[in-house]
């Protein structure tokens, strides 16, 4: 089982379920961010799939492994610093209010200014 940053769960609200690993798979591969996915197919855990995001998924920790570890994780080398040129400031500026999508509507975050520079920062490439 790899470890990451959870962008979408495998259980409670707004979670993701999957009848294969396969399944699982690609749908990190579409989603934007996702770049490790972690299923567990069998029916007595719910069919989980897990989408994850780590900095450099060449390098991933593991949390679980072996015969008694009922996930299946991978990677995709994709969505990760360094990939892409970095933003230049004038174009996250531009960036000022960001709308995620839930199980239970829309929440919007408009960004200030006074906040955390770096945090700002991050969350505005990532709209990007």
């Amino acid at each position: 089982e790899y470890d990451g940053a959870v962008m979408v769960p495998g259980s409670g609200p707004g979670a993701t379920v999957v009848a294969s690993v396969a399944e699982c798979c690609a749908l990190c591969a579409k989603t934007r961010g996702c770049n490790v996915w972690v299923a567990c197919t069998h029916t007595w855990c719910g069919k989980q799939c897990w989408l994850k995001w780590v900095e450099d998924p060449a390098d991933v920790k593991m949390r679980a492994s072996g015969s008694e570890t009922p996930w299946t994780s991978g990677t995709h080398r994709k969505d990760m610093p360094g990939l892409l040129p970095a933003p230049l400031p004038a174009t996250l500026d531009t960036v000022r209010l960001v709308v995620l999508e839930t199980g239970h509507g829309e929440l919007r975050i408009r960004l200030k200014p006074e906040w955390h520079l770096p945090s700002v920062r991050f969350v505005q490439a990532a709209a990007l």
